[in-house]
């Protein structure tokens, strides 16, 4: 990890670590509870992504666990996904999230502290890895080089979705966003689909297409969805 993802985590830790209305609106977020309004692209995800019990599911900056915790009631998968976050209080979130689940499904993920930009399994192990809501703390590099080991434990015909928040078509909107995002994290990089499709396809994918994410409730801000197919 660079000096930036460094700062990153430690800027993540000491806020989590507060008890002001900010913070804890953050852990709100976090959610499940809150799955619904931040995360549209889960209810289309299984059938749009092609998902089946036999796939292996990484979730790249997984944070509390709200991904993974749908996943578990709704997708008949034979082997638990895979979590990773670079935040070991965030992981610890996740952590309570699962303890003792008994789910639908009877599992609960493995959750393992990792960067994004160096991913401790072997090559081609993952059918499905999913990223949301982390790559505006990514610069360009860090974005390209997460994109590659994704590529690289992804196996032939494996599917990459990204969705982030995305800058407004009016500038001051966006410097208003940015704002808001950097208040207690400083590296926040806002990209429309054609900035953050061709780091995506510099990791190594050919196939790199917009996914449209509907309609979104909270925060009233844009999104941009990027599915990437490894050939």
């Amino acid at each position: 990890m660079d000096d930036e993802q460094h700062q990153t985590i430690k800027q993540y830790t000491t806020w989590l670590d507060k008890g002001d209305i900010y913070t804890q609106h953050f852990r709100f977020v976090l959610s499940p509870l809150a799955r619904p309004l931040l995360h549209p692209p889960l209810a289309r995800m299984a059938r749009r992504l092609d998902i089946g019990p036999g796939d292996r599911v990484l979730d790249v900056g997984c944070g509390r666990g709200s991904v993974l915790e749908y996943i578990r009631h709704t997708v008949p998968l034979d082997l638990a996904p895979v979590g990773v976050d670079v935040t070991h209080a965030l992981l610890g979130m996740a952590r309570r999230t699962f303890l003792g689940s008994d789910g639908k499904n009877g599992w609960a993920p493995h959750l393992s502290r990792a960067s994004s930009t160096y991913l401790p399994f072997p090559g081609e192990v993952f059918d499905v890895v999913l990223c949301s809501y982390m790559v505006k703390h990514l610069n360009d590099d860090d974005t390209r080089r997460m994109a590659a080991e994704v590529c690289r434990v992804l196996r032939p015909g494996g599917r990459f979705l990204i969705w982030e928040f995305a800058p407004s078509r009016l500038d001051l909107l966006t410097r208003l966003y940015r704002r808001v995002f950097s208040v207690e994290v400083k590296a926040v990089y806002l990209r429309h689909h054609q900035e953050l499709a061709p780091l995506v396809a510099r990791g190594g994918f050919r196939d790199v297409r917009r996914f449209p994410l509907g309609p979104t409730l909270y925060p009233p801000i844009p999104r941009v969805g990027v599915l990437a197919v490894k050939g």
